[in-house]
């Protein structure tokens, strides 16, 4: 297991090239419903230090890792930093329409590259460091970093921006589709989900392509 000083030394070693390091990370890739979202989570090298010194930074992991209390409570720590100008991030969310048209992995990396570029014009970062493999064919140079949400701090920042960002994006498309019970699972293939799906059919935000079978 890492632990977080391994985390915040394992991205301090990428100032040394560059002045602004950015995390990638994406949560929803496997639902049958709903968006997927990507963050980009953006440190510069001067406001580094006042990150790592953080009395709660401690808890900064990959969000899978953490309860959903945690992640909200983290979530808003993150939105305080960014109101301070010591943190940036972005996200962008990835309709369940496009995801059918041009697939989920196309789709992801449509997200990368629209936060990468909101980022880039307030930062000209030079280092991105992608969780995962790395992206083939992508117009920005980047690093892969596998397990990278459970490795770097910057990346386990923007796994929980991302997925508490789309957690509430869930629990609101629950108001408008309750009998999905959205809310609940956050569009993940629950046996209540599919039963759902059986019973009532597609909502406008479910992945057609996902969800075939349970039609038959």
């Amino acid at each position: 297991m890492v632990c977080v000083n391994e985390r915040i030394e394992f991205d301090r070693q990428f100032f040394n090239q560059s002045p602004v390091l950015i995390g990638i990370d994406e949560a929803g890739r496997g639902p049958l419903a709903g968006p997927v979202v990507v963050c980009g989570a953006s440190i510069h090298k001067d406001h580094f230090n006042d990150i790592a010194h953080l009395d709660w930074i401690d808890n900064i992991n990959d969000s899978k890792k953490l309860s959903p209390q945690k992640r909200e409570g983290l979530f808003e720590k993150l939105l305080e930093l960014r109101k301070q100008h010591i943190l940036d991030f972005i996200t962008c969310g990835i309709d369940a329409v496009t995801i059918d048209r041009i697939n989920i992995l196309a789709a992801t990396t449509q997200g990368m590259i629209r936060v990468i570029e909101r980022l880039f014009t307030k930062n000209k970062a030079e280092e991105i460091l992608i969780d995962g493999n790395p992206v083939k064919n992508f117009p920005f140079p980047h690093r892969g970093i596998i397990g990278g949400d459970g490795k770097s701090a910057c990346i386990a920042m923007a796994s929980i921006i991302a997925k508490v960002t789309r957690d509430r994006m869930m629990t609101a498309f629950d108001r408008k589709y309750s009998v999905y019970n959205f809310a609940q699972h956050k569009g993940y293939g629950t046996a209540a989900h599919i039963q759902a799906i059986r019973t009532y059919g597609l909502s406008p935000i479910h992945r057609q392509t996902f969800c075939r079978k349970f039609l038959a």
